[in-house]
């Protein structure tokens, strides 16, 4: 009856609040770790953050078994969710209109995501595996692309 439909409601709104509130702060703890010392960015602890997150994500690629794979799709998704939080982090703390300190690792950082993209691609063409991964990828790499329209990025192999 309506008071069911009512609870089920309640209970998809609480697991939508529990993942968002699990994604932030999984997301927050990983910023604080890249983050560093207050005011900077650890470029090496960053970049093991970044890639310790590209590599999950490339896990997801390589484990799904099909296109169609419900379970590496909703990994993906959580981990996508978590790198992106991450990042958007990172960038909010950049230090406005310097290219050297943190703006610097986003060399580092944008360097990572593209290698990621480059073995995402591979991987893609080499199976027949979904290329899911490849598009958060994409939008990992675009996102930090389009800051502040591209400041972050100096060079691109």
């Amino acid at each position: 009856s309506s008071l069911a439909v009512a609870m089920d409601g309640d209970s998809t709104q609480t697991a939508k609040r529990a993942h968002d509130d699990a994604i932030d702060g999984v997301a927050s703890l990983l910023f604080e770790v890249a983050r560093g010392a207050p005011g900077s960015i650890h470029s090496k602890k960053g970049l093991i953050v970044l890639k310790a997150l590209s590599e999950c994500l490339l896990a997801g690629l390589r484990n799904s078994k099909s296109a169609n794979d419900v379970i590496e799709l909703r990994k993906a998704e959580a981990i996508y969710e978590v790198a992106s939080a991450v990042l958007y982090k990172l960038r909010g703390h950049v230090v406005r209109g310097s290219r050297d300190g943190p703006v610097a690792a986003f060399d580092d950082v944008f360097a990572c995501i593209h290698r990621a993209l480059e073995e995402a691609i591979v991987a893609v063409k080499e199976s027949s595996a979904s290329g899911f991964v490849l598009g958060h990828i994409i939008d990992l790499e675009t996102e930090t692309m389009e800051f502040q329209d591209g400041r972050l990025v100096s060079d691109v192999d």
